[in-house]
């Protein structure tokens, strides 16, 4: 997810960041897809993947949230 927080990546370019095989790499995309914290996006046989700033956001105000006073 630190990846992408910069720029779109696809599965082959995110891969020369860790020590796993590219079905690994898919498979994890695809748990954080399904879950909407990633989005993607095909270019011919290339899938590129983005965070979703959104759902980042609202997860992180429902949190924080979490945190506030309570009114009296």
């Amino acid at each position: 997810m630190k990846l992408l927080t910069k720029t779109e990546m696809c599965v082959s370019d995110i891969c020369t960041h860790f020590n796993m095989k590219q079905p690994s790499i898919s498979h994890h995309l695809n748990i954080l897809k399904n879950a909407q914290i990633v989005r993607s996006r095909k270019e011919g046989k290339e899938v590129y993947y983005s965070l979703n700033k959104i759902c980042i956001s609202d997860c992180c105000s429902d949190f924080m949230g979490n945190f506030k006073e309570k009114e009296k």
